[in-house]
C-alpha cells in the first residue's frame, strides 16, 4: 500500500533525524543510541504504522498541507530538521 509506505518512510527519516539533534537522542522522542533498543523502536513504530486507524489517520494529514506545515511550525526542532534535510518536504 503505498500510503503505508510514505508514513513509513516519513516516521523512519523522522525517527533516524532526531537521534542527531541536540537534546533528542534516546529517551522520550528521540532516537536510543544502542542497536538493540533502535531496533525494537524501529519494530514498534512498523507494528504501529501497518495499523489501519493510524495508516487513515496519517493519510488526512499528508492530504493536508496546511495541517502538515501547522505541525512543522509548531515545533522548532521538526523545523530545524526540515530545513536541513529539504527531501523529506
Amino acid at each position: 500500500m503505498a500510503s503505508y509506505d510514505v508514513a513509513h518512510n516519513i516516521c523512519r527519516a523522522l525517527l533516524e533525524g532526531m537521534g542527531g539533534m541536540p537534546g533528542m537522542g534516546g529517551g522520550m522522542g528521540g532516537m536510543p543510541t544502542d542497536p538493540a533498543s533502535q531496533n525494537q523502536m524501529m519494530q514498534q513504530m512498523e507494528q504501529m504504522m501497518s495499523n489501519p486507524q493510524t495508516q487513515q489517520m496519517m493519510q488526512s494529514m499528508m492530504s493536508n498541507p496546511q495541517m502538515m506545515e501547522s505541525m512543522i511550525n509548531s515545533d522548532p526542532r521538526m523545523r530545524a530538521m526540515l530545513e536541513s534535510n529539504p527531501q523529506l518536504r
